[in-house]
């Protein structure tokens, strides 16, 4: 059964940053001209790097996703790559009956990325992660959790977590119990990384 797809780019470009309408004048035509089943697009920057950038695009289904990167990418979107500084970070998790919606229009977004060590089986991360997001769901200040495995990088997962402020996401990642629930969970891991972005829809 198909399940929506979530894409997550992540990518630095100081031509992008000075000159974004012409960008998207080329880009954003390329996802309605086909039958790709686009469902929602998404663009974000970080407060804190004005150059770097992230586009979220929900996919119907991942044979529209593949459909897309065989007929679009090298051609209409390759000319673009030498804008970036840098390869962009290309991710893709399913959705599995998530609503992406309300972590999306939240006004600030982490994205967090999380990648286990060596040989640690995802049974023994699930609790310890389920166990954090319990928690964190309850914290005040978010806006809705969106988690899943990344397809491009078996075992490895992104998650997405609205936010009121970076304030308030940097107060709740200092919270004494907060640190007592992660700590666990990064002796599992061999990569742990967050970022904010702040996200608008467009057409």
């Amino acid at each position: 059964m198909s399940t929506e797809i979530l894409e997550l780019v992540v990518f630095k470009s100081a031509a992008y940053t000075a000159d974004q309408a012409a960008l998207e004048a080329k880009i954003l035509p390329e996802y309605k001209n086909g039958d790709y089943g686009v469902i929602n697009r998404y663009k974000g920057v970080n407060p804190l790097d004005p150059n770097e950038h992230c586009w979220i695009i929900i996919w119907k289904a991942r044979e529209g996703l593949d459909k897309f990167g065989k007929e679009k990418a090298a051609t209409a979107l390759g000319p673009l790559f030498p804008l970036f500084e840098g390869p962009p970070d290309i991710h893709s998790i399913p959705l599995n009956g998530q609503d992406y919606r309300k972590a999306l229009a939240a006004p600030v977004v982490s994205l967090s990325y999380a990648t286990p060590k060596e040989g640690v089986a995802r049974e023994t991360l699930a609790p310890l992660v389920e166990n954090l997001l319990a928690y964190q769901s309850q914290v005040k200040g978010t806006h809705g959790i969106v988690r899943g495995q990344i397809h491009e990088k078996p075992g490895s997962s992104v998650t997405i977590i609205g936010w009121d402020s970076a304030e308030a996401h940097q107060a709740a990642a200092k919270e004494e119990r907060v640190a007592a629930i992660i700590a666990p969970l990064r002796e599992q891991l061999s990569e742990l990384k967050a970022k904010d972005m702040t996200l608008k829809q467009v057409d």
